[in-house]
Parts: C-alpha cells; structure tokens; sequence
C-alpha cells in the first residue's frame, strides 16, 4: 500500500473518530454517562477518559516527531506498519475483550471529558496533516506504555483513531444494555 492511500483512509476514519463521540453521549443525562452495566464493565464516561489517558502519551511522541526533521516522503512512498502496530490495530477490530494496562483499569472520568476527548482528536487531526509528508514507516519509536512494542508514525495514528472507534463499540453496548437509564 501506498502511504498516500493509507493518509486518505485515516482521514476518513478519523472524520468518524472525531463525531461519534458526541454522537453517541452528546445528548445523555449525567446519570446515563456514568451508568455501569450491570454485568461489570465502564461507563460511557470512563470509556471516553480511558481513550484521553491513552492517547496523551502518544501525542506527546507524535508531536516531538512531527516537530523534528525527518525523512520526506515521495509520491509513490510505500507504506507499511510495523509488527507491533500491526497487531495493535489489528486488535482493535477483534469482538472479544482485550485486556488493558493496569493503570487504566479503573478510569476516574476527568470533568468535560468529552470536550477532553474531542480537543485529543482535533489534536491528532492536526498533527496526521502536519506530518502527511514525511515518511511515517522511517519515523520509528517504541509505544509509550511498552518499549518492546516497535511502532512508526502511521502506526501511532492507527492505534489512536482505531482504539477510539473499537471503544465507540462498547459506549453502544453500554447504551443498548438491560437497566440503562431512560
């Protein structure tokens, strides 16, 4: 694949990643946003702070890399994750559960979480378009929560528009579930 193609499918993508949000919680009551299903699981709330507490550290490694000189890339730039981006995003379109970092066990929804969010992925809008020129597979690092997982630029955009719309599925499920509040 092309980078350009991959460039333009996450632009589509984080179109989707950018809206649902409100979408989906936009126009709940607070006793709503904070209901837990009764089989055990997050809020709608606590779904949207483990998105922020998960995506802020890859800004951070976004931005020092979008900031810093690095390979351009030319029209025809191949593009190609690496094995630990790769099963990352592939993970996300899996249906069963995945288990997450212990710190993000218990997420304590932060308040105007959904501003939160929404301000992050404007954030990663801005960055995929400052960065769109460079040669995200050459632009290599370590995820931010585990330095055995090798990612590159694409990767980490892949992983914070795919992890958002895979934790959409669950708002849903919250929403959709026996007892939630009318």
């Amino acid at each position: 694949m092309r980078q350009a193609d991959y460039v333009a499918r996450l632009r589509v993508d984080l179109v989707t990643a950018r809206e649902r949000p409100r979408a989906l919680v936009g126009s709940l009551r607070a006793d709503q946003r904070t209901w837990h299903p009764p089989t055990g699981g997050w809020s709608a709330d606590e779904v949207l702070e483990h998105l922020c507490a998960v995506g802020s550290p890859y800004l951070g490694v976004l931005e020092g890399k979008a900031a810093a000189p690095g390979p351009l890339a030319g029209p025809e730039e191949p593009w190609e994750g690496r094995i630990g981006g790769r099963l990352l995003v592939w993970s996300f379109g899996l249906k069963r559960r995945l288990p997450t970092f212990r710190a993000f066990e218990h997420p304590e929804p932060r308040p105007g979480v959904l501003e939160a969010l929404e301000d992050q992925l404007a954030r990663v809008h801005w960055l995929l378009e400052r960065s769109a020129g460079l040669a995200w597979r050459r632009v290599r690092f370590a995820s931010p929560f585990s330095a055995a997982v090798g990612l590159n630029m694409g990767d980490a955009f892949g992983v914070l528009i795919y992890h958002a719309l895979r934790h959409y599925r669950q708002i849903e499920r919250v929403i959709a579930a026996v007892g939630f509040p009318t």
